[in-house]
């Protein structure tokens, strides 16, 4: 596995990576590292969440395993070792990895960590000075408003970020709140 540790299909995500993967190996004492049985790779769609991604990998998974166990277990598999050169460490995610700052972050950057951090911990920002979950974003046209800046425009609500880039929130809960469409926010 190319990330290892507690989140590694969020990192994925967030990262921008086109495809990810499952891996069968044969398990030892540290994290990830054991030999490699099977590898099965998934491409990470646009719009994929952690939560979407981890069904997809879980089927793959399942698919691979029962064959690879027994060609394994029968001796006409052998496990190789990974290249532990190219493997990264993903942390345990917190629930303050969830905030974002428009100022200093890309609308890229933001719109692939909300879809790294559904289901959990969800992504904050604050809008107007007011704390909001921004559940479901797309990326919008460039802008020379300050990053920071949420604006209405053709009944879309966007928000500036930084270097010219821009997001529209498509799916918004106010602090406190219940969960409604940028524009009603």
């Amino acid at each position: 596995p190319a990330y290892r540790g507690a989140s590694p299909i969020a990192e994925a995500i967030k990262n921008g990576d086109a495809v990810t993967g499952v891996t069968v190996m044969v398990m030892d004492a540290a994290m990830d590292h054991g030999p490699v049985l099977a590898k099965t790779a998934v491409p990470i769609a646009p719009e994929d969440t952690t939560e979407t991604l981890s069904a997809k990998l879980a089927a793959a998974g399942a698919q691979r395993f029962g064959d690879t166990l027994h060609a394994y277990l029968s001796g006409a598999l052998a496990a190789e070792p990974q290249g532990h050169a190219q493997a990264t460490f993903c942390k345990l995610i917190k629930k303050e990895d969830g905030l974002v700052d428009p100022q200093s972050q890309t609308a890229a950057e933001i719109e692939r960590r909300i879809r790294a951090y559904v289901p959990w911990p969800l992504v904050s920002a604050s809008l107007n000075g007011k704390l909001a979950k921004l559940l479901a974003a797309r990326l919008g046209p460039a802008t020379d408003r300050p990053p920071g800046t949420p604006w209405l425009a053709q009944g879309r609500l966007f928000l500036a970020c930084a270097a010219g880039t821009a997001l529209e929130l498509v799916s918004v809960r106010p602090e406190g709140g219940k969960t409604m469409d940028g524009a009603a926010f």
